[in-house]
C-alpha cells in the first residue's frame, strides 16, 4: 500500500479506533467498512509499495553495471556504496515521507506517528534487505548469506505484526 494509506490510517486513530474503511479495505458506507482491519492487513499496508518498487528498480540497474569476472579481474566492482547507500535512502525515505504525509493531514499539535513511521521504516528495512541482490546479499553469500536474509525477514514480520498490533487500537 501507499504511505498516504498509513497515515490516512494513523489520523483516524487520533479520533477512534480505525475502520477497515480507513485502512482502504473496504469503501465507507459499504458492509464491513465499518469493522475492525486484521492484523495481517495492517501488516500489509506498512509496505511502502512505491518506495520498494524504486528501490528494487535501483538495485537491477545497478547489478547490471557489475562486470563478469574474468581472469585478468577476478573480483569486480559490486558497487557495494551506491548499493548501501541506495538502501539507506529507501529507509530513511520511507520514514521521512511517513511522517510528513501524516504532519500534513493531522495538523498543528497532532500527536507523533510512531507507530506509523516505526512500521513503515521496518517494511523497507527487511524488504530491502531481502530482495535478490540486495547489500547484504552482496557482502555475505551463500548459505550463510540466504539464512541470514531469511532471518531478517522473519524479524521484520514479527515486528510489522508488533507495530500492526498498535495500529488496530485508537492513539
Amino acid at each position: 500500500m501507499t504511505i498516504g494509506s498509513v497515515t490516512t490510517l494513523g489520523v483516524a486513530r487520533n479520533l477512534r479506533a480505525p475502520t477497515k474503511a480507513d485502512a482502504a479495505e473496504k469503501p465507507a458506507g459499504t458492509a464491513g467498512a465499518d469493522e475492525k482491519p486484521t492484523l495481517l492487513q495492517l501488516v500489509a499496508k506498512q509496505v511502502p509499495i512505491g518506495l520498494v518498487a524504486a528501490y528494487t528498480g535501483l538495485t537491477s540497474g545497478l547489478i547490471q553495471l557489475i562486470d563478469e569476472p574474468t581472469p585478468e579481474n577476478p573480483d569486480p566492482d559490486q558497487y557495494f556504496l551506491y548499493r548501501w547507500l541506495g538502501f539507506a535512502a529507501l529507509v530513511l525515505l520511507a520514514a521521512f515521507l511517513t511522517y510528513a504525509s501524516y504532519s500534513r493531514k493531522a495538523g498543528a499539535g497532532a500527536r507523533r506517528p510512531v507507530a506509523e513511521v516505526l512500521g513503515v521504516s521496518i517494511a523497507a528495512a527487511a524488504w530491502g534487505l531481502m530482495i535478490p541482490e540486495s547489500p547484504l546479499f552482496a557482502v555475505i553469500d551463500g548459505k550463510g548469506g540466504a539464512a541470514l536474509v531469511l532471518v531478517v525477514g522473519f524479524v521484520g514480520v514479527g515486528l510489522n505484526l508488533a507495530t500492526g498490533v498498535k495500529l488496530k487500537e485508537p492513539s
